[in-house]
């Protein structure tokens, strides 16, 4: 039985007005120090962290890759890999504090683990530098098509690598972590609140799966209270935010598509389609219709986003539906978004829309088509009926203005 803590321990890219703040270390609350004091001395403390000589060897590690790779990383002097100066503030303020209230500080990191995933950055980082320095650029008497392709397949290449290195940092290394919480028997789990939340939330599978039961939920989250000041708020008893949990939901549905061509397993799709023209797999969904009444369908999609729902027509003639993000959805696309199109038999191409704009999309009906066929069948589309499509925005923003 273990008390859980999911810790904003490192701030990242926070705006202060028009200034770009970055990377900056935080620290632990008082409130959340007060309320480890109120444990008994020799409370064992798990903390989501490397030894400091554990650490150092990693930064190391990570130092070695980047010079045997210099000659490729250093193209077009993109940076190197590195971890922020900040990464360990946090918890070691957090141990440091435990040893001084008599509690027992529990790392919980497998450096092995990190010695993995700095091998995953530094590939990511070659093969964006490879890309970006050797192939993506036009090459004599290569046709707007040909480039469209091979733009398509390397941001796909890119993406790979990223999720790749993802997959070690979030998926692997969580289930390293839940393995030491579980074995250890620490009393209290102090991690970020990525893996807090996303632990607490599915409970009953990690009791069964690890034997670890969580027994309470709290957070030491960053809060911006006053402009150019930021604040940390612990809260006792705290839900986990959906928007936390989201990201590691959507980083499973990425590798599934990567690996196995669905975002989803079961059932099949009626309709695939991509709503991005460029980015291949982060565009592409799958359409179920679950119902037809008067010519008004509903059903589900899925995508890398997230799952929606969805109302409105689709027919031999194109479609006109609203889809409702129902869990997941960034920005924009937390809104509505309207599908138009034409249809072209059992294809479709048209727009998509939402109060902040939209862009173009290919929808086919189909159990499963390679997202890089949908974006050039896409390209293909936007690039022999232009006027068709001009005709389709020109008809929204007339609805839009028309208030409708």
């Amino acid at each position: 039985m273990a008390h859980l803590i999911g810790v904003h321990h490192e701030g990242h890219n926070l705006m202060f007005g028009v200034i770009p703040m970055g990377n900056f270390p935080l620290e632990p609350s008082a409130d959340f120090l007060r309320h480890l004091a109120t444990f008994p001395k020799g409370t064992r403390v798990g903390i989501e962290s490397l030894s400091e000589p554990d650490f150092s060897e990693v930064k190391e590690d990570l130092s070695r890759l980047n010079w045997k790779h210099y000659n490729t990383l250093s193209k077009g002097d993109r940076g190197l890999p590195a971890y922020s100066p900040h990464t360990e503030d946090y918890w070691n303020a957090l141990a440091d504090y435990c040893l001084s209230a008599g509690l027992d500080p529990v790392f919980l990191e497998d450096k092995s683990m990190w010695f993995r995933f700095n091998m995953a950055l530094v590939r990511q980082a070659r093969v964006d530098a490879r890309i970006h320095e050797d192939i993506l650029f036009v090459k004599p008497g290569e046709s707007d098509r040909d480039y469209h392709r091979k733009l398509c397949r390397c941001n796909d290449v890119r993406l790979g690598a990223e999720i790749r290195a993802r997959r070690i940092h979030e998926i692997e290394r969580d289930a390293k972590l839940l393995e030491v919480i579980a074995k250890s028997g620490v009393d209290i789990a102090v991690v970020g609140d990525g893996h807090a939340a996303a632990w607490f939330d599915d409970k009953d599978t990690l009791r069964r799966k690890y034997r670890l039961k969580l027994e309470s939920y709290s957070t030491d989250a960053m809060r911006d209270l006053v402009p150019g000041s930021v604040h940390m708020r612990f809260t006792r008893d705290a839900t986990p935010d959906q928007r936390v949990i989201i990201d590691n939901f959507n980083l499973t549905r990425a590798l599934r598509l990567m690996g196995t061509g669905r975002v989803i397993s079961k059932p099949e799709p009626d309709y695939v389609g991509v709503w991005d023209w460029v980015e291949p797999h982060r565009g592409y969904f799958e359409v179920f219709v679950d119902k037809k009444e008067n010519g008004v369908l509903s059903g589900t999609i899925q995508d890398c986003l997230g799952f929606s729902t969805f109302r409105g027509r689709i027919d031999c003639d194109g479609t006109d539906f609203v889809k409702k993000y129902v869990r997941g959805g960034t920005g924009a696309y937390t809104q509505d978004v309207r599908y138009y199109s034409r249809g072209d038999g059992n294809e479709f191409y048209g727009y998509y829309w939402t109060s902040n704009g939209g862009s173009i999309f290919y929808m086919k009906k189909s159990k499963q088509e390679t997202p890089l066929d949908c974006c050039m069948n896409l390209f293909d589309s936007f690039s022999t009926r232009k006027e068709d499509f001009e005709r389709m925005v020109a008809e929204l923003r007339g609805e839009v203005l028309a208030g409708k």
